[in-house]
């Protein structure tokens, strides 16, 4: 069996020395008001290889939306997307 790591999310996603960086986070087991996720594994990915998994990931998406497993569109996409610093920004 491959080991699985489980993620709430990404806390941030860059590009650095040609490399795609793209830190796994996880809510703290602590409960708090407004609890931040902390980072905890890295994935690292040629751009060619990033491509290839958002590709695959743009097509489970597809089929999410249209079995109505999730909601596509701008609103479903906001509310998607983690708060926080770098999201997704070249750096």
């Amino acid at each position: 069996m491959k080991p699985e790591i489980f993620a709430d999310g990404f806390t941030q996603v860059t590009f650095r020395n040609g490399m795609i960086r793209m830190e796994l986070g996880s809510l703290p087991a602590a409960e708090a008001d407004q609890p931040q996720m902390e980072a905890h594994h890295r994935l690292v990915l040629t751009p060619q290889g990033f491509l290839q998994g958002l590709s695959l990931m743009q097509d489970l998406a597809r089929r999410l939306a249209d079995a109505g497993v999730i909601q596509r569109g701008d609103r479903a996409d906001e509310a998607a997307a983690p708060a926080g610093d770098g999201n997704g920004q070249p750096g």
